[in-house]
């Protein structure tokens, strides 16, 4: 009777030197696992950054400066109209600590 086993070729002998024949393939979670870190690796490389060299609204930083201390000259006229309520200001009360 003929044995069923595999005559060895040249090119099997190679690929058994090479140790390829002996791997077995990654389960499917793992697969999974290192296609998505690959997508975010090249996701987080190809992502463009947002210029940090702007330079700061001049008229916005004084605006907040304004609304902040308490003085509502800088809210434009037409603000109640626009937005349906008129801005007030308001003092916090004071914390007392015995």
């Amino acid at each position: 009777m003929r044995s069923r086993r595999r005559r060895a070729t040249p090119a099997r002998l190679t690929a058994q030197r090479a140790g390829t024949l002996s791997r077995r393939p990654l389960p499917g979670w793992l697969r999974s696992l290192l296609v998505l870190g690959v997508g975010v690796a090249a996701a987080l490389t190809l992502a463009a950054p947002g210029n940090a060299q702007t330079p700061p609204d001049v008229a916005a930083t004084h605006t907040i400066q304004t609304l902040t201390s308490g003085d509502l000259a800088a809210v434009p006229a037409d603000f109640p109209r626009v937005m349906g309520y008129a801005p007030a200001p308001r003092t916090w009360p004071t914390a007392r600590y015995a």
